[in-house]
């Protein structure tokens, strides 16, 4: 009952460190070409009058997985933490130690994952538009 307790109070720790990453936010329009609004202030293509163009789906896109990825890596840590915890209290028992090097296993998995769709979407975003960046 207290390493339940213990483990829980490391996952609220955890996510409490990726608060002030989810809190301050992601502007997934930044980097999209510039028009004006209907008052004459320069605004990002989400709220010009002429809309977003192609090449703007890409940098949207782009920015979205930026901000997923810093979130998967501080994630991708705590649960390699939380295997490795899995294992030393699992006291020899094989499926407990199982257990923990699946739980590792499957979180450098999903950053892998999370990594190849950022690559893919920039190598499809240069490919269609010819942007780098």
């Amino acid at each position: 009952m207290k390493l339940n307790m213990k483990l829980t109070k490391c996952m609220i720790l955890a996510t409490t460190a990726l608060l002030p990453l989810v809190a301050q936010g992601v502007n997934i329009w930044e980097g999209t070409s510039i028009g004006s609004s209907t008052d004459g202030r320069s605004v990002g293509c989400n709220e010009a009058i002429g809309g977003c163009n192609f090449e703007d789906i890409g940098v949207v896109f782009t920015n979205i997985l930026q901000f997923l990825f810093a979130i998967a890596i501080p994630i991708t840590v705590a649960m390699i933490v939380f295997g490795a915890i899995q294992m030393v209290i699992s006291r020899g028992s094989p499926d407990k130690v199982k257990q923990g090097k699946d739980t590792m296993v499957k979180a450098v998995i999903g950053l892998i994952i999370v990594l190849a769709s950022y690559l893919i979407v920039i190598t499809v975003r240069m490919v269609l538009t010819g942007v780098t960046k």
